[in-house]
């Protein structure tokens, strides 16, 4: 599900941050970690172009999920 500007809950949790969240939306098993908003960000684009730490802790469980 994506809003009107194409975020997805999983990018509103890395938006702000929220690694538990973020852990668990990428349990699900229908996840799309490669849908885009409307600017042509995927979830994992948002974490790595953030300046703070734990965007980037995030970054690495989403590139760990897209591995499996």
């Amino acid at each position: 599900m994506q809003n009107k500007y194409g975020r997805t809950f999983l990018m509103e949790a890395v938006i702000q941050g929220l690694v538990s969240t973020v852990e668990l939306l990428l349990q699900h098993p229908d996840i799309n970690v490669n849908l885009k908003d409307e600017y042509g960000d995927t979830a994992l684009d948002i974490a790595k172009n953030s300046e703070y730490l734990r965007h980037l802790n995030i970054a690495s469980l989403i590139e760990a999920h897209m591995s499996k």
